[in-house]
């Protein structure tokens, strides 16, 4: 049975436990229960409950040793680490009883009784690293970065032909059992959190980014990301925090309140963390909706998932057998031609009825979230199906795409005419429709006698055209959704400018009779979202993006008076130099100039003359200037306006 919170003998025991020498430390973490389940072991290790006691953890796991140490690794990395330190030096202990016997029992034997190829092993052995070593810990090192980075198993180590390797790079190394080598990984990860600590100190501000992988049938993850600029080493740095497992139901408030944890264990004041960022995927959505845990694990597909499968996880099953055969479609005809295209249609709704929602129950934790710039972008190319004209023949081009990859032939002699087999569409990855029609065009001419030759279908020769068109109309978007995607430099002030030239796009586009009614939609989709950028008014307005953009050398003249105005103030107030009726400054008296020289005349006279003229003159501009921050962003503005008319 699963211990109570109340249990206070069940919880004082978890650390008195005994151990039976040789056996594992991972028992002092677990109690052994039988129930209906059967055997298994509950988790004691003490964790915060809400009424802020301490209470068992409670989770029960399997009878193998192997699943208790997982569930110390990924929920209790304290424990685990203790666990793996008691492991390591039980074995060391073992292993110094057993070579000091090897060497008595050894040191008793006749002479005789050497081979010659003891004798060889027994040279080999003296000429090995010594243990701790600066070379054999290098290599050690070398070999636990290797083991963690590539998710190899630990049993690697033992693996003969890995051995042989190592071995012939370097004869002298000993290479590490699995236990001293968990050890070394558990250092190195030591040392890599205090690094990313240390760096995360030196920022003023982090943001960080959150996301679910789940798919029917598999475990679920939360990871989050910390995004900052570290003054420390001078550059944008993003390291990854935590990959946790997420247990069904994706409940808006676990996920919430896991997320505080994982910022929590790694001791990052709430005061430094400016904005959470999620996307609007129906996975991340759907765990924000109060009214709905039970159902949602009974979904049968999760839409939002973030997992960008391969070609095949997006193609219905079929046999086999027909892999080698002219793919025939005639049956299909009364199937509805945009199927594919709903999935990104439910996402929008689920949206707009849950975002308001996702952004509540972040702020009760005293965290600020912001949409994904790149998912919203999709959203607004979603609208792209209420078009009857455009989906139909974008469902088509989708059709052709599926009819080529069930055929075996006709996928063969593609890539033997055009090298390059058709981009299948994803609804999970960002300009998915623009990928396909850009491969369509490109292998047109080849295409077009391949479709013909297995009796697949067709487009006619100005539906071809109105796919280019469809291309120039989605690449723009394609451009923003990659350059968004940016890590190596800031996007924040990306976004207003990248809507202003989707804005412009569109217009253009509206001259195109085939594409006026949809690039009506999508820009009327396009303001929808992305107006309460520029718009003080707006209800949903932040200001952030109006703060960043203005701080960009690129953009900072693009906005109107009144916008660039209260642009500015809030800039004042986010660096902490402006409050409106400040008089503190003014109050305080400023120090009378009745400094006198040295009695005695120096050298260095005209040193000290020319040292108080300079604080006489910071005095006097302090005393006039005492929005001095004001007017070093005022000069910031005018220093472009100068450059440009020059």
């Amino acid at each position: 049975m699963t211990p109570s919170s109340t249990d206070e003998s069940f919880l004082g025991s978890w650390k008195a436990a005994p151990t039976s020498y040789g056996r594992s430390a991972v028992w002092r973490y677990f109690k052994k229960v039988i129930d209906e389940r059967g055997e298994g072991h509950v988790c004691i290790v003490p964790v915060p409950g809400r009424n802020g006691k301490s209470q068992p953890c409670g989770e029960r796991k399997g009878k193998h040793i192997n699943q208790c140490k997982r569930h110390l690794e990924l929920n209790h990395s304290v424990a685990y680490e203790d666990m793996l330190r008691e492991d390591y030096a039980k074995k060391k202990e073992r292993d110094d009883a057993y070579m000091t016997k090897a060497i008595k029992k050894k040191s008793n034997r006749p002479k005789g009784m050497m081979t010659k190829t003891g004798v060889v092993k027994e040279v080999k052995e003296k000429d090995k690293y010594f243990r701790e070593s600066a070379e054999q810990k290098a290599l050690d090192r070398t070999v636990a970065m290797y083991i963690r980075a590539t998710n190899a198993p630990y049993s690697t180590v033992n693996n003969k032909y890995f051995q042989i390797m190592l071995q012939s790079f370097q004869p002298r190394y000993l290479i590490p059992s699995r236990s001293r080598l968990i050890c070394e990984i558990s250092d190195i990860l030591r040392a890599m959190k205090g690094k990313i600590q240390i760096s995360m100190s030196s920022a003023w501000k982090i943001n960080f980014c959150a996301d679910i992988w789940s798919k029917k049938g598999l475990t679920s993850y939360l990871g989050i990301t910390a995004h900052y600029y570290s003054t420390a080493n001078q550059c944008i740095e993003h390291p990854t925090l935590a990959v946790r497992e997420i247990p069904h139901p994706h409940t808006g408030q676990f996920i919430c309140d896991l997320t505080y944890q994982i910022i929590n264990d790694w001791g990052i004041p709430l005061n430094k963390v400016q904005f959470v960022i999620t996307d609007n995927g129906s996975n991340m959505v759907k765990a924000f909706k109060s009214d709905q845990c039970e159902a949602l694990s009974k979904i049968e597909v999760d839409k939002g998932a973030d997992i960008d499968d391969d070609e095949s996880d997006h193609e219905p099953d079929h046999d086999p057998s027909k892999d080698d055969d002219d793919y025939n479609d005639d049956d299909d005809d009364d199937v509805q031609l945009h199927d594919e295209l709903e999935p990104e249609g439910e996402a929008v709704l689920e949206f707009e009825t849950e975002e308001r929602t996702h952004n509540t129950v972040f702020s009760t934790q005293g965290l600020k979230r912001l949409s994904c710039f790149s998912h919203t972008l999709q959203l607004v190319v979603a609208a792209f199906n209420k078009d009857k004209a455009c989906r139909n023949l974008l469902s088509k081009a989708y059709k052709i795409v599926k009819q080529v990859s069930m055929s075996g032939k006709a996928t063969e002699a593609l890539i033997v005419k055009a090298g390059k087999k058709l981009v299948s569409n994803s609804v999970t990855r960002g300009s998915s429709a623009y990928l396909v029609v850009s491969c369509l065009l490109e292998v047109k001419d080849d295409l077009m006698i391949i479709l013909v030759q297995h009796g697949l279908t067709l487009l006619q020769p100005t539906e071809w055209t109105k796919l280019e068109h469809i291309k120039a109309l989605f690449s723009k978007f394609a451009e923003h959704n990659n350059v968004a995607g940016g890590e190596q430099y800031p996007t924040l002030s990306l976004v207003i400018p990248a809507y202003r030239d989707l804005i412009l796009h569109l217009e253009s586009m509206e001259k195109v009779s085939y594409l006026k009614n949809v690039a009506k939609i999508l820009l009327s989709e396009l303001n929808r979202r992305f107006s309460k950028l520029t718009d003080p008014d707006h209800p949903d307005h932040d200001l952030v993006y109006m703060v960043v953009t203005l701080f960009d050398l690129r953009f900072k003249l693009s906005f109107t008076e009144s916008q660039t105005a209260h642009a500015k103030k809030e800039c004042l107030k986010l660096l902490g130099e402006y409050e409106s009726g400040d008089e503190s400054e003014a109050s305080q008296p400023i120090p009378p100039d009745d400094d006198e020289p040295p009695a005695k005349q120096y050298a260095y006279d005209h040193v000290y003359n020319k040292m108080k003229r300079k604080v006489t003159n910071m005095k006097d501009l302090k005393h006039k200037n005492r929005k001095l921050p004001e007017l070093q962003l005022d000069g910031y503005l005018q220093s472009t306006v100068v450059s440009v008319s020059e």
